[in-house]
């Protein structure tokens, strides 16, 4: 468990545990991007004395509210590979899109060092597991 002050330092630290993928409770699925959106319109909120955001070894963000045990979980990783897989694709694809400029990159690694699957051309992170291609 890590605990920060901000929600831009729980997402960093959410995708520094290779979580790229997230769910409400209410079962709303939320990339990279979303979260981004999600947090810009909450960065101004300031949690009050004795609060701080935890996020779990897995990647889960919530509020601390002043004791290790006491979690109001907001956000779970999302478990089921194929639903990650699908998401992180897509955000890649429009990451890929969207840079100015955009040309295809050479790709000198073909596979993921971490989990040995094959990378889509020009990706930053895998698109199994995650991790920083």
């Amino acid at each position: 468990m890590e605990y920060v002050q901000t929600v831009k330092e729980a997402l960093v630290v959410a995708m520094e545990n290779n979580c790229f993928v997230w769910t409400d409770f209410e079962g709303t699925i939320f990339d990279v991007e979303a979260m981004l959106s999600l947090l810009k319109a909450v960065e101004t909120k300031t949690l009050p004395k004795d609060h701080y955001f935890a996020v779990s070894i897995e990647g889960a963000i919530g509020i601390a509210n002043g004791y290790e045990f006491d979690i109001d979980w907001l956000f779970y990783p999302v478990l089921d590979e194929n639903v990650r897989q699908k998401y992180i694709e897509a955000f890649n694809h429009r990451i890929k899109e969207s840079a100015p400029g955009a040309q295809p990159q050479r790709q000198t690694n073909n596979f993921c060092s971490y989990c040995g699957n094959q990378l889509l051309p020009g990706a930053k992170f895998c698109s199994s597991c995650g991790a920083k291609a």
